[in-house]
C-alpha cells in the first residue's frame, strides 16, 4: 500500500491501483483490473483503504493461491518500516527530535508541544524515548 499511495492520503485510488499493474509489467487487462479493484473496494468509495486490502488478503489467505500473488505488509513490517525511517541515529529509540520529524512527516507540521504530548502518550517507562515495543503497542 505504501508503495502505491503516491499522494500519501492513506488510500489507493483507481489510478494508483492501475500503477500497480504497470509496476508488475502491465500483464493484467483493464477488465480484470476493474474486477480486482471492485473486490478490494468493499465500501464502494472508489479508494482502497489499508483495512480493505488487509481484510481481503486475510479472507483469501489460502484460496486460489492468492497468498503468493497478493502481498501486504503485516503490522510488524509496517512498524519496522516507519520506526526505522525515523530512528535517524539507529540507536533503537525515537528521541524527541525524531518523534517531531515523524509528526511533521505525517501531519505536515508539529510543535514541540505536539511531540511532547505524543511521547507522553506512548512512553510507557517514562524515559522520554520511544522504544520499538512502545511504538508497536501504540499502533494497535
Amino acid at each position: 500500500m505504501v508503495l502505491f499511495d503516491s499522494n500519501q492520503d492513506s488510500f489507493v485510488s483507481r489510478t494508483e491501483f492501475e500503477a500497480l499493474n504497470d509496476f508488475n509489467g502491465g500483464n493484467i487487462d483493464a477488465n480484470s483490473m476493474n474486477t480486482m479493484f471492485s473486490m478490494l473496494d468493499t465500501n464502494r468509495d472508489q479508494k482502497i483503504s489499508w483495512n480493505e486490502a488487509y481484510n481481503f488478503a486475510q479472507a483469501n489467505d489460502n484460496q486460489n493461491g492468492l497468498r503468493g500473488a497478493i502481498s501486504f505488509y503485516t503490522k510488524t513490517e509496517q512498524v519496522n518500516i516507519i520506526y526505522d525511517a525515523f530512528d535517524f541515529n539507529n540507536d533503537g529509540y525515537l528521541s524527541f527530535s525524531e518523534v517531531k520529524a515523524l509528526l511533521v512527516y505525517t501531519y505536515g507540521s508539529a510543535t514541540d508541544s505536539d511531540a511532547n504530548w505524543f511521547i507522553s502518550l506512548i512512553d510507557a517507562n517514562g524515559d522520554r524515548y520511544i522504544s520499538w515495543y512502545e511504538f508497536y503497542n501504540a499502533i494497535q
